[in-house]
């Protein structure tokens, strides 16, 4: 039961993680004029994602119900089932095993950046900021009273100023890295980076959802699939009987 979930969580967060590189390459470069565009992309292939992990589930959870038949129709013979078959049967309880194995890696990823919020304090953020506009203002204001080669100097040092910034959340960038397959929601939340990190331990349930309830739904599926051959059969009988050849009364046999 675990070794069915683990590898079908395992699975779940593969598919999910290759939705994150497709966003990062394909949605990630469409720039604000077009993110109409980019919110469409994304949403293709988040479906996409959702249904071949919910296809993966579906066909785990169909295999894992024919075994267990395969051990009801055993032990009804009275045969001893191999290990395999108790291993490979279906039980509701792998579908969580294979939701917290998707769930529990990006759920750390959201808490950690959500517990390192601020990871240093606005305030003193905001006083750096200030004083370096103050700089940059002051060196502009003194360009007319260099020579050309102060002019050059203090331009490149005034560039170096705005380029700088505060000290770097590495949680949050390893956060948006992680839920890049979100893209979608960033520009939405540009002001409010406290809401999206509060968002994100939302969004980290969301891929491991669909295998776990594609294979909770393997039992309706191996009906569906026994009825389709069964109808199947039905069909071949029906046109064999439909192109067969009416058979001719054999004559009398004659008296002599």
């Amino acid at each position: 039961m675990i070794k069915q979930g683990l590898k079908m969580g395992w699975r779940a967060l593969g598919v999910y993680l290759m939705a994150v590189v497709l966003c990062a390459l394909l949605c990630l470069p469409i720039g604000a004029d077009w993110y109409w565009a980019q919110v469409l992309l994304n949403l293709a292939l988040l479906a996409a994602m959702g249904l071949l992990s919910f296809s993966d589930g579906g066909y785990r959870g169909e295999k894992a119900c024919t075994m267990s038949a395969l051990e009801r129709r055993l032990l009804q013979e009275g045969r001893t089932p191999g290990p395999e078959v108790a291993a490979g049967k279906f039980y509701p309880a792998a579908a969580l095993a294979a939701f917290l194995t998707c769930a529990l890696p990006l759920l750390a990823i959201a808490g950690v950046n959500l517990a390192a919020e601020p990871y240093y304090p606005a305030a003193a953020v905001e006083q750096e900021q200030a004083q370096e506009q103050e700089a940059l203002l002051e060196q502009l204001e003194q360009l007319d009273q260099m020579s050309p080669e102060e002019q050059e100097q203090a331009l490149l040092e005034a560039q170096e100023l705005a380029q700088q910034a505060g000290p770097t959340n590495w949680f949050n960038v390893v956060a948006r890295i992680t839920f890049m397959a979100f893209v979608f929601l960033y520009q939405p939340f540009a002001q409010n980076p406290h809401g999206l990190n509060w968002l994100f331990l939302a969004l980290a349930l969301l891929p491991a959802l669909p295998a776990p309830i594609g294979y909770l739904l393997g039992p309706r599926l191996r009906r569906k699939k026994l009825m389709d051959i069964e109808k199947g059969k039905k069909r071949k009988l029906k046109r064999l009987r439909v192109h067969q050849k009416p058979k001719t009364p054999k004559e009398p046999k004659r008296e002599v």
